[in-house]
Order: C-alpha cells, then sequence, then structure tokens
C-alpha cells in the first residue's frame, strides 16, 4: 500500500466501525426500514397460503360433489392408488 491508499483505508475501517455501535443513527434507521418490510413480505406470504388452502379446500369439495358423496370418492381413491377395480 502506498501512503496516499492508506488515510482511505483507515477512513473506510472507521466508517464501518461507527455503523456497527449500537448507538448508529444509520443501524437504527436501516433496522426499522427492514422490519417494515418483513412485515409486508410476512403478509404476503400468509396472504399466498390462503389462497393456496381455499383453491385446495374447493378442489376438494368439487371432488366431493363429483364422484357422489364422501365415502364415494374415498372408495374411488382407494382404486385409484391401488389399482383395483
Amino acid at each position: 500500500m502506498t501512503e496516499r491508499e492508506e488515510p482511505r483505508a483507515i477512513a473506510i475501517a472507521k466508517s464501518r466501525k461507527r455503523d456497527r455501535q449500537p448507538g448508529s443513527r444509520r443501524r437504527q434507521r436501516t433496522g426499522v426500514e427492514l422490519e417494515a418490510v418483513s412485515r409486508d413480505h410476512l403478509g404476503a406470504v400468509g396472504a399466498v397460503a390462503l389462497l393456496i388452502g381455499l383453491w385446495g379446500l374447493a378442489a376438494l369439495i368439487a371432488a366431493v360433489v363429483s364422484s357422489g358423496g364422501p365415502l364415494a370418492l374415498l372408495d374411488n381413491w382407494f382404486k385409484a392408488v391401488t389399482g383395483l377395480w
């Protein structure tokens, strides 16, 4: 390293050390932003999971109706899985 580059490296190291301190404004502001984004993502994932669950429930209800009832559905499912007629 030359003499000219050394002060820049020291300044970067001091800057990184300052950002890790608990009272750093930059770290606090970033944490709040990340918390809000995480909460939004959690809501989006929950909404997608809800839609998938409703879709599965609708498919199950459609299967029960088209097969002629819950017992007929189980009978047809067992025949399909085992290959028995």
